[in-house]
């Protein structure tokens, strides 16, 4: 009778673990053809966010997640983060695409940097039902023409990037640890 009573604790202690597990973000991501690695996770503020990323070859890749705790309407979040990408990278052309009246937006450019290191970045911010998701793609990489290497790594990432349903990120950061 002890012993059922131990073998049934064990069974239920060990299907609490394997459903806690099964809720949380995956381990391994992959993201335009690269397995990223989750680093990290938690809170920034009162937004929550997922990590993850691989370095290899001289580049550095990073994709963040994070779920949109700010109240503000999707199109002035969007302005807002337009404004600030812009004060910060000045000299940087920024591509936005978003289809008419879609609450979907992504955006590219590359980030101005001191030294030889080049950053891509692809900013995805969509409105769920529930949230407004950001999904942050950065790719840091040293070369010296600029020019050619965003047009081969930027139509990878931005097709990968638009591929993922904003649902599924918003899943990846709702079911952190």
């Amino acid at each position: 009778m002890i012993g059922a009573a131990v073998r049934g604790l064990f069974i239920a202690a060990t299907l609490a673990l394997t459903c806690g597990a099964s809720n949380a973000a995956p381990l391994s991501l992959d993201f335009a053809g690269s397995a990223l690695q989750r680093l990290r996770s938690g809170n920034a503020g009162s937004d929550r966010f997922v990590e993850y990323g691989r370095n290899n070859d001289g580049v550095a890749e990073r994709l963040t997640v994070r779920a949109i705790s700010d109240p503000a309407p999707f199109e002035a979040q969007v302005g807002k983060l337009v404004k600030s990408i812009k004060a910060d990278n000045p000299k940087a052309k920024l591509h936005i695409l978003q289809r008419p009246n879609a609450k979907d937006v992504i955006i590219s450019y590359l980030a101005d940097r001191a030294n030889s290191n080049v950053s891509l970045m692809l900013w995805r911010v969509s409105a769920t039902d529930a949230k407004i998701v950001a999904a942050i793609y950065r790719m840091d990489f040293d070369i010296e023409d600029e020019d050619a290497k965003e047009r081969v790594v930027k139509h990878t990432a931005e097709r990968a990037l638009a591929a993922y349903d904003s649902a599924k990120f918003l899943d990846l950061v709702s079911n952190t640890d």
